[in-house]
């Protein structure tokens, strides 16, 4: 997946901001099929549901950037307590917490080769 220049996106957002959505949808709809399973898939389009309704929902672009801030912010903490075998607050109505095993990996040591 390739982008355009930060510039030239910047310049796109100021003369066509319809075709920098349409470049942003196409862009995500390419990382969604990349996904190896049709499981996952399912989620991803889940997630962007959920990232297309925050914003929709936002008075404004700064509140959207706010908004999906706390939604990355909030499954960062969630994926740090699993790391640490704490239990995840729910995210709402009776979902029960989440529970994981986490295995210490041993680092294997391997040669470096002189160059």
């Amino acid at each position: 997946m390739s982008l355009p220049e930060f510039d030239e996106l910047v310049a796109l957002a100021k003369s066509d901001p319809e075709a920098l959505e349409r470049l942003r949808r196409e862009k995500v709809e390419e990382i969604i099929e990349s996904a190896r399973t049709a499981g996952l898939k399912r989620r991803l389009r889940g997630l962007q549901f959920q990232i297309d309704a925050k914003v929709r929902l936002s008075r404004t672009p700064m509140a959207a950037c706010i908004t999906l801030s706390q939604m990355m912010q909030e499954s960062l903490n969630e994926l740090r307590l699993s790391l640490l075998g704490q239990t995840c607050r729910p995210r709402g109505g009776d979902t029960p917490p989440v529970m994981a095993q986490v295995y210490q990996l041993e680092r294997r040591r391997v040669p470096r080769v002189m160059q």
